[in-house]
């Protein structure tokens, strides 16, 4: 399903240097549930991945989110295809991670390496938290990587992205 569930605490705004991400509309308690989303498209992490979610993102293509997934950003230099908005945007499933899944709503938050929010998630759905106090005005934003990565192997996934 596409249901997804918005605290009033967000809000999808241009952020300097970055390009669109979220920040704070109001201050947030550390735990407290930003956003639940279910997934757009997944499949197990097998090597084809992609061309298996691309197949459920061209079946989809009558979705109103249709539209919102393609628009999502991809990597510096990168043509827009359905392929690279995956690539750029797909995320391992913390819960499950065989899977990789597309969440578009949990895919606008901007990466940190000091986040201060964090994505749960299975193949089915995302759950974004606060992992500290949060305040008003300031961005939120999660790790597009596990951050018990090391600096070196998380500057070369990040890259890969």
């Amino acid at each position: 399903g596409e249901s997804q569930f918005f605290v009033d605490a967000l809000m999808l705004t241009d952020i300097t240097g970055k390009g669109i991400g979220y920040i704070a509309t109001r201050d947030v308690k550390k735990g407290e549930v930003l956003l639940r989303e279910a997934s757009f498209c997944f499949s197990d992490a097998q090597g084809i991945e992609f061309v298996d979610m691309a197949a459920q993102h061209n079946s989809r293509a009558d979705s109103p989110l249709y539209e919102e997934v393609m628009s999502l950003s991809v990597a510096d230099g990168r043509e827009r295809s359905m392929m690279e908005v995956l690539q750029s945007n797909a995320i391992h499933c913390s819960r499950e991670n065989k899977y990789m899944a597309l969440f578009p709503k949990t895919s606008r938050f901007n990466h940190s390496c000091c986040p201060n929010a964090f994505v749960d998630g299975t193949h089915m759905q995302a759950t974004v938290r606060a992992l500290q106090d949060i305040a008003s005005g300031e961005e939120v934003s999660i790790s597009y990587i596990p951050l018990n990565t090391s600096r070196a192997d998380r500057q070369k996934l990040l890259w890969q992205r």
